[in-house]
């Protein structure tokens, strides 16, 4: 803490770290630039990981394998069954003004009409 001075003040709080800096000898000072260089240069290689392309080819890689791996665990459902085909079938039926007994007879008709073209041909 700064004798003299208010704790919270930043005016002050600069003031004193600058004049602390002053004092620092020209070892310490070596050192501190040697240790900053040093981590700039980590942090630097740390940053060209994801410049490089065998990066991407490593991360595309992943990705395949955990999809293919996905697709091959997910099972495969059945698809329920497909109830609109029914209802065109049934569409001549209700839009026909035949009346339901002709459509109830309708296996009698078909069997009549093949018969006739039997005897005629």
């Amino acid at each position: 803490m700064i004798p003299g001075n208010d704790p919270i003040n930043p005016t002050a709080i600069k003031t004193h770290l600058d004049q602390r800096c002053e004092e620092i000898d020209a070892d310490t000072l070596q050192q501190i630039r040697a240790s900053r260089v040093a981590a700039l240069a980590k942090v630097e290689t740390q940053n060209n990981l994801w410049k490089r392309p065998a990066a991407y080819s490593l991360a595309g890689f992943a990705m395949f394998a955990i999809m293919s791996v996905t697709i091959y665990l997910v099972p495969i459902r059945e698809q329920p069954p497909q109830l609109a085909n029914t209802a065109f079938e049934d569409l001549p039926i209700i839009l026909s003004t035949q009346s339901l007994e002709f459509f109830e007879n309708m296996d009698f008709y078909i069997w009549m009409t093949t018969e006739i073209h039997d005897d005629l041909g």
